[in-house]
């Protein structure tokens, strides 16, 4: 059985057979294809902290940059 994470990182899949995800993991595939990142969101919270470390971490990312700035 496969666990949350593995299916709902499988977007366009899920949309091809009529299925929704979460939003948060649409936002994950957004990232994902416009940042070349390997993101999984199940949950606002499991996202939020995810992001916040990767801001923490990525030098790319300027205080006051707009997320629009980044794509």
């Amino acid at each position: 059985m496969d666990t949350p994470d593995r299916v709902f990182a499988q977007v366009e899949l899920m949309h091809e057979i009529g299925l929704a995800v979460p939003q948060v993991s649409e936002l994950a595939h957004l990232f994902n294809t416009r940042r070349n990142t390997s993101y999984v969101f199940t949950s606002l919270e499991g996202a939020y902290q995810t992001l916040a470390e990767s801001l923490l971490h990525n030098s790319s990312a300027t205080p006051g940059e707009s997320i629009e700035s980044l794509s």
